[in-house]
């Protein structure tokens, strides 16, 4: 073999190294750009979840303290509708627990 050809085909294979370095690194910046595109989107998606997590917490919290507002109005309604009825259940019941107690 002959030094040109030596040389020649040398320098192909550098030429072909040097290209084929190329394409890798087209690739690796081709896929760091899916990652990070993938990564975005499903960040996105976990804070719209939370979100509507955070949405759907307040409205039940909301349902609760409407709920026990509710409760207590209709309680005090009952107290100034009949008040010695009240009372009497009340001694009623705070005596059956002392008797429970008790034993």
């Amino acid at each position: 073999m002959s030094t040109q050809t030596y040389d020649k085909e040398l320098k192909a294979l550098r030429d072909d190294f040097d290209a084929l370095k190329s394409d890798i690194s087209e690739l690796t910046a081709a896929v760091r750009a899916d990652v990070k595109a993938t990564a975005n989107a499903a960040s996105q998606t976990a804070q719209e979840k939370i979100e509507s997590a955070k949405l759907a917490a307040k409205a039940k919290s909301q349902q609760a303290v409407d709920a026990g507002a509710a409760g207590v109005n209709a309680l005090q309604t009952t107290i100034e509708e009949r008040p010695f009825a009240t009372a009497l259940t009340a001694f009623s019941i705070g005596l059956i627990i002392g008797k429970a107690l008790n034993k």
